[in-house]
């Protein structure tokens, strides 16, 4: 799910548990983040990578600590390392919205003349209330854009990894 929203190529129901090479865990040490999500780092350093195929066996006895909620915090947590699309998405949806409060707008008008019976605001209200809403939606995306791309910034993440050196 989280690659179909995102665009990215993420290792789909990946574990948390890796085997990492020395210089994989060099650069990963580089990362001065003090919430590491492993997936996202892994996703943005991104050297080669080698899958190994597990059967999953149910357990005989007892079972995991990891709740549905600890599996929705960890996932925010990965869309917000690895990307600001859904920002994108949100400012684009309030897009919409505005442009539907407008048809709708003329929608209720256009039906305030035809029904009589309509009761006399309604038209109004229903239109200021989603054009509104719709405003309030695309500043929240706004904000939201302003503090992914300050979060960006103090992850101080480097801008590039380089294989090695050449006469230097």
């Amino acid at each position: 799910m989280v690659n179909k929203i995102l665009r990215v190529g993420m290792v789909p129901n990946q574990l948390m548990m890796k085997g990492l090479s020395r210089r994989f865990l060099s650069v990963y040490n580089t990362y001065n983040e003090r919430v590491r999500v492993v997936a996202g780092i892994v996703h943005d350093i991104g050297m080669q990578t080698a899958i190994i195929e597990v059967n999953n066996v149910r357990r005989k006895i007892g079972h995991g600590n990891y709740s549905i909620f600890k599996r929705l915090d960890l996932m925010v947590d990965i869309v917000l390392t690895i990307s600001s699309r859904p920002l994108s998405f949100l400012i684009n949806i309030s897009f919409l919205l505005m442009l539907g409060s407008f048809a709708l707008g003329a929608f209720t008008s256009v039906s305030y003349f035809l029904y009589p019976d309509v009761p006399p605001g309604y038209s109004t209200l229903i239109t200021v209330i989603t054009f509104f809403g719709s405003i309030t939606l695309l500043v929240l995306g706004i904000i939201g854009r302003y503090l992914s791309n300050i979060y960006t910034e103090v992850r101080q993440r480097p801008l590039f990894i380089t294989d090695g050196k050449i006469n230097l």
